[in-house]
């Protein structure tokens, strides 16, 4: 009876912390409808998971030790974090496409001194050109997680500045978040705002939000309306779904996922297809059985 009990209290605890996968960000959505862009770096601003350090690197010290490898489309990345000593360090490889070249390394270091605070620097180039690098920062102070973004184009800082400013507000099962990001070219400066709501239903988790996002100076802008729930089938499964609704444009979208667990590993898999021919980076095709690229978006988590 005490090692079923053990066995239980692992699985349940596996399900609360093993979160991390673009897989999941994907079916659930980031808050913005994908808005967002670059701002989230893969993350969400409106429940919680453990790719959230590419937009705040203070989440650093919320994860504990994790791996991760990810293949979505024709894009891959790997990475992990890991605690040493009284600092949280994570090294990634190729998550996001930083303002030049391609192929990013992500390094972010944390720690808890009574506030939680982190760091990162991605940085890559392309072929013989210049260096790219986006420099982030971000804290956890009470029940506010600010964080600001700044990036050098070719190393020059005066002519290329892109500086982002967010924030996240835990307000009981709410979750108020918004950015501004300031470009060199104002057509190109966008800002967003919304809430987002997670609430357990059941044996479930249901989570939505509602967000502005739009470039002020052209008038361009999206009201996604974003819908979630995520749980446990049984011991060794989590099955997952997502809808998206742009109030403004009519625009809409579902997404469905799912979740294997085995020990201390998680798979996380979206459901989607492509053509006939290999197009398997696209997530929303109506062609979504096995010979259609069924296996579009996958990622594999481990924590110890």
């Amino acid at each position: 009876m005490k090692k079923l009990i053990i066995a239980a209290m692992a699985v349940g605890l596996l399900s609360v912390n093993a979160q991390a996968s673009t897989a999941r960000i994907t079916v659930m959505g980031d808050g913005f409808g994908g808005g967002a862009g670059t701002v989230t770096g893969g993350g969400s601003l409106f429940y919680n998971d453990d790719l959230n350090v590419f937009y705040n690197p203070s989440y650093i010290n919320d994860g504990g030790n994790w791996a991760i490898v990810q293949k979505a489309g024709t894009a891959s990345f790997a990475g992990g974090a890991m605690s040493m000593g009284s600092l949280n360090l994570g090294l990634f490889f190729n998550q996001a496409t930083v303002a030049s070249g391609t192929g990013p390394i992500t390094v972010i270091v944390g720690g808890d001194t009574g506030i939680k605070w982190g760091a990162g620097v991605e940085f890559t180039h392309a072929g013989p050109g210049p260096m790219g690098m986006n420099l982030k920062a971000g804290v956890q102070i009470a029940d506010l997680d600010p964080f600001v973004h700044f990036t050098v184009l070719n190393g020059d800082v005066s002519a290329n500045n892109n500086l982002t400013v967010g924030a996240r507000y835990h307000w009981g099962d709410w979750t108020p978040f918004a950015f501004f990001n300031s470009a060199g070219d104002p057509a190109a400066t966008r800002l967003g705002l919304g809430f987002g709501r997670s609430m357990k239903v059941k044996e479930a988790m249901l989570m939505y939000s509602l967000a502005y996002t739009g470039t002020p100076d052209t008038g361009t802008y999206a009201l996604p309306f974003q819908l979630s729930a995520e749980g446990d089938v049984n011991t060794w499964m989590v099955l997952r779904g997502g809808f998206m609704y742009d109030i403004h444009t009519a625009a809409a979208g579902a997404r469905l996922g799912l979740g294997f667990k085995v020990a201390g590993a998680l798979v996380d898999w979206a459901v989607g297809g492509g053509s006939a021919f290999g197009d398997y980076a696209n997530i929303d095709s109506t062609a979504i059985d096995i010979g259609h690229g069924f296996f579009t978006n996958v990622g594999l988590t481990y924590k110890w």
